[in-house]
Parts: structure tokens; C-alpha cells; sequence
């Protein structure tokens, strides 16, 4: 499977979330049971200083649901909206299959991080 470009905006100070339904050439949801998730972003894909989504997959596996996010403060990640630098970032999205251990990029892009006012 290719992986498919998305582009996403991402604002400053705000909890982000993203939800993509993967589905295969015949338009059928791929079943995402007994996969792993993990996302990742960067400022280019030749810097080793990578920042990690949350990603999720057991949402709703048998629709091939997924969701990629990144709280505003606080959260299990220690990269937040507030955090990141305005300007643009690239992303991979990938699944890999927990019994062959076969790992796919299903999505890529670009995610744009735009100011804010906060309070």
C-alpha cells in the first residue's frame, strides 16, 4: 500500500486531533485487529530531532480507524501545541502488523503550525 498524502493543520495552544479511516483499493475498511500505530513529525526527514503523536488504532479496528493527536499542555506526551514552533512540519503515519511484523507508511504529509492569541 502507498502511503497517502494528508495535509493538516496544526494551531498553537490547542488540543489537536486528526481521525482517518484506512481503506484498501477496493474501497473495503482494512482491519486494523492486531496491528500497532505510531505516528511521528519533524521539521524535515533528514533531522534526527523527531516529535511523536499520540496514535491510536483500537478505536474502532474493524473500520480501520485511526487517530493521531497532541494535547495542548500537560498530557502523556511531553511535546505539546504550545510547545512546537510555528511554521511547517513533516509526518508519517504507519502500521505495523503484531504477529508478521510488518511495518507500512499508510499516510504522510505535511502539518502546518499556526500562531495563536492565548489567554
Amino acid at each position: 500500500m502507498a502511503a497517502i498524502p494528508v495535509n493538516l493543520t496544526i494551531t498553537k495552544g490547542t488540543d489537536f486531533n486528526a481521525d482517518f479511516n484506512l481503506k484498501d483499493v477496493n474501497g473495503n475498511f482494512i482491519d486494523l485487529t492486531g496491528y500497532t500505530v505510531s505516528a511521528f513529525m519533524a521539521r524535515n526527514y533528514t533531522t534526527s530531532n523527531v516529535i511523536s503523536l499520540n496514535a491510536q488504532g483500537d478505536l474502532n479496528a474493524s473500520e480501520g480507524l485511526i487517530r493521531i493527536s497532541m494535547p495542548d499542555h500537560g498530557g502523556a506526551l511531553t511535546t505539546t501545541t504550545t510547545s512546537l514552533k510555528v511554521g511547517r512540519y513533516v509526518y508519517n503515519i504507519f502500521i505495523e502488523n503484531t504477529s508478521t511484523e510488518v511495518k507500512e507508511k499508510v499516510i504522510e504529509g505535511i502539518i502546518e503550525v499556526e500562531p495563536s492569541v492565548l489567554s
